[in-house]
């Protein structure tokens, strides 16, 4: 996906929350829907091999901010948090889009506190550039969620993203990409 239409999907995303907001009343933290923005830091190495060694000149993204929105649902058995979530965001740098689906175990230390881990798939627009195409890998991460207001929650999260290594171009050169993106997050509950 392109940055022309994060726009569209951070809007469809949007326009989906106002749309349950007659809920809002009965949420509970840490439970049932959510929708949330987040706002950090990115970082996307891209390291290369050739057959005859290292590539010399492998390229390397600089630390960059990383935006987006998320959704999605939370189911709680006393203190045990099970959920899925979907992201949508995009890095600044050159405007690569990235977005992803987890699921979510957390355990909920009191009714202000929630520390959790995720494991999911995630994709990123164009950072292969022998391919020009997307890179797709396995997410991991974990992060704490504090309950601030009736219905609004801050979120502190570190995702570590393996893109895994491209197929070998004509020279025999591969391609192996790894993201680290540490984020803060506002969420709010319906």
């Amino acid at each position: 996906m392109k940055f022309s239409n994060l726009p569209v999907a951070l809007s469809a995303m949007a326009a989906t929350a106002i749309g349950v907001m007659p809920q809002a009343a009965l949420a509970e933290p840490f439970e049932g829907e959510y929708l949330g923005l987040q706002a950090g830091v990115a970082i996307t190495r891209v390291r290369g091999d050739a057959l005859a060694g290292p590539i010399e000149d492998t390229a390397h993204k600089p630390v960059v901010i990383a935006l987006g929105g998320f959704r999605g649902p939370l189911w709680s058995g006393s203190p045990l948090v099970l959920g899925v979530e979907g992201d949508i965001g995009f890095l600044i740098d050159e405007f690569d889009s990235r977005y992803s689906i987890s699921g979510i175990a957390g355990y909920n230390l009191d009714d202000r506190a929630l520390v959790y881990g995720r494991v999911g798939f995630s994709s990123l627009s164009d950072a292969d550039p022998n391919s020009n195409s997307n890179v797709e890998g396995l997410m991991l991460g974990g992060g704490a969620e504090l309950n601030v207001m009736r219905r609004i929650n801050l979120r502190v999260e570190y995702r570590n993203i393996d893109y895994g290594t491209s197929a070998a171009d004509p020279f025999g050169n591969t391609l192996n990409v790894r993201g680290h993106e540490v984020t803060g997050g506002l969420i709010f509950d319906f």
